[in-house]
């Protein structure tokens, strides 16, 4: 399994399924779409448009245990919230409450 964003739903059933289990700090990278359409461009080696097409769809489920805004903050601010985000204890995180939610169980597929 490999996707650099999870855009269709599929693909973060999938990794609910895969990772079930694992204590995963699920963290949302955000910033405005102008921001990310700019960087498209900048970037030059997307096609046009894929950064809007993504824009909603990798955020639709709206459950994260951290998220970081890359158009106010630096590279190292991001990574200090994230970090300050990670837990001493253990803990429910957003991508096994995820999971539970969308993933079916061994049960409700028996029935």
């Amino acid at each position: 399994m490999e996707h650099g964003v999870l855009q269709e739903a599929g693909w973060l059933q999938e990794c609910l399924a895969e990772w079930a289990g694992l204590d995963v700090l699920f963290v949302g990278v955000r910033c405005p779409l102008d921001v990310v359409e700019q960087r498209e461009r900048d970037r030059g080696d997307r096609d046009a448009g894929t950064a809007r097409y993504q824009y909603e769809r990798v955020h639709a489920h709206g459950l994260y245990d951290v998220e970081v805004d890359t158009s106010v903050l630096s590279v190292a601010e991001s990574v200090s919230r994230i970090v300050e985000a990670m837990p001493p204890a253990p803990r429910i995180p957003a991508f096994q409450k995820l999971a539970a939610r969308l993933v079916p169980s061994a049960e409700s597929e028996e029935r």
